[in-house]
């Protein structure tokens, strides 16, 4: 199963609430592999506390998306947060899965 928002494409965005606050240093977003991977390119990757969209950090942005592949996007420093926020402006945001990894961890 995949994300994909719906009309219009103006500001689109998601959010993933984290059990807890992390340090996190790297975001891996799972981009589809049919019709609409091109969309991958573009996505904004910020970290939020609690959801404050004010109060996010921009981790880093998509710049290639191939399809059906994992798409690695490195916070560096790490940002600390419990919010993953995903953004796309001006085209739908596709996305089939969200992983992340702790500053110094090798696990998700």
């Amino acid at each position: 199963q995949c994300f994909h928002s719906g009309p219009p494409y103006d500001h689109e965005w998601v959010e993933l609430a984290l059990d807890r606050v992390y340090q996190v240093g790297q975001v891996s977003l799972l981009n589809r592999g049919d019709h609409g991977w091109q969309n991958a390119v573009g996505i904004v990757v910020k970290i939020c506390r609690d959801g404050d969209v004010p109060d996010c950090e921009i981790c880093g942005q998509v710049t290639t998306g191939p399809a059906g592949d994992w798409i690695n996007i490195q916070c560096d420093p790490p940002i600390e947060g419990n919010v993953i926020r995903l953004e796309q402006h001006s085209k739908p945001l596709h996305i089939c899965e969200v992983t992340f990894r702790e500053r110094g961890s090798d696990s998700a």
